[in-house]
């Protein structure tokens, strides 16, 4: 019988909404020799996750290794030590957007692809690959932290998701506890900003300090679950808490980055429903062009 508490149903059926809507609606073609990847494109791969439709997920993989192929051919292949950029389905570049198609691929790539034995020599054959398509999407090598800007630091939680995704996908050993003190090394600790994950400075606006706060929440949170570590599970728990007794929906988004924290504490359940209303009310108003970045969310934390 289903459990009328549970709100997985009900994110799987508006992800499955968003997803079918999703549109790449750019109206600029890329420069010569300019790259944009679209989050749309994924949606096809995110709904065969959703549904556990591991031919499906094949398939759709096989279709933007084409794409990633014509894309890197614009600006000179796979050596090439140009940045990629990744948008929505309007064309709008964040630089957070190129973790999240990673993060997607990564996805596709371990629940398509299982590693056996028999197949271990292919996958270690696309490590290489795997690891430049992550450096051009993010600007920076995985899992390296740059003591610079508080930019930079919010994509640290990112970096080390993306180095620890990569990993279980290739079936290569890697050592949790290293990208996880990365991930808690970037962000203050608990005792400081009231549980808040950066501060606040002084040219922040609310709205770009907040987007600040999610998305690196949302990677801290995928990270923490990946890896079990009690540190950043803590680290998350205390940020969700922050943000459930201080951020007024007003500076948050239609896109719902860390649904899944804010879901996996009963403290902060209500900031996940405000999150879900939030999302419902956008695809209503905005249809596909607008649905790209918050339909892929949704089915991270319904998968």
């Amino acid at each position: 019988m289903p459990n009328p508490t549970d709100p997985l149903p009900h994110i799987r059926e508006l992800a499955r909404q968003g997803l079918s809507i999703t549109q790449d609606a750019r109206v600029h073609a890329d420069a010569k020799g300019e790259v944009r990847l679209s989050l749309a494109g994924l949606a096809p791969m995110a709904l065969a996750l959703l549904d556990r439709d591991r031919t499906q997920a094949q398939a759709e993989l096989k279709k933007q290794t084409a794409v990633l192929e014509s894309a890197f051919g614009k600006i000179g292949g796979w050596a090439s030590k140009r940045a990629v950029d990744a948008c929505d389905g309007m064309g709008h570049v964040r630089p957070v957007y190129g973790a999240l198609y990673a993060h997607v691929l990564l996805r596709a790539l371990a629940f398509a692809h299982p590693v056996t034995p028999e197949t271990l020599c292919e996958h270690n054959a696309a490590a290489e690959a795997g690891e430049k398509l992550m450096e051009l999407l993010c600007g920076t090598k995985i899992g390296a932290w740059r003591n610079g800007p508080a930019d930079d630091l919010a994509m640290v939680p990112w970096l080390n998701l993306l180095s620890a995704a990569q990993s279980a996908a290739l079936a290569q050993p890697f050592t949790h506890q290293h990208q996880a003190q990365n991930a808690l090394q970037s962000v203050t600790p608990e005792t400081e900003n009231a549980g808040a994950l950066h501060a606040q400075g002084i040219g922040d606006t609310q709205d770009t300090w907040v987007y600040r706060e999610m998305t690196a929440l949302h990677a801290l949170d995928r990270l923490a679950c990946m890896t079990g570590s009690p540190e950043l599970a803590a680290r998350a728990k205390a940020a969700c808490l922050y943000h459930q007794a201080h951020t007024q929906p007003d500076y948050t988004t239609y896109q719902p980055w860390a649904l899944g924290a804010f879901l996996r504490q009963p403290e902060t359940r209500s900031f996940a429903d405000q999150q879900l209303h939030d999302v419902a009310a956008h695809f209503a108003i905005e249809g596909g062009p607008g649905a790209a970045v918050a339909a892929l969310l949704l089915a991270d934390a319904a998968g």
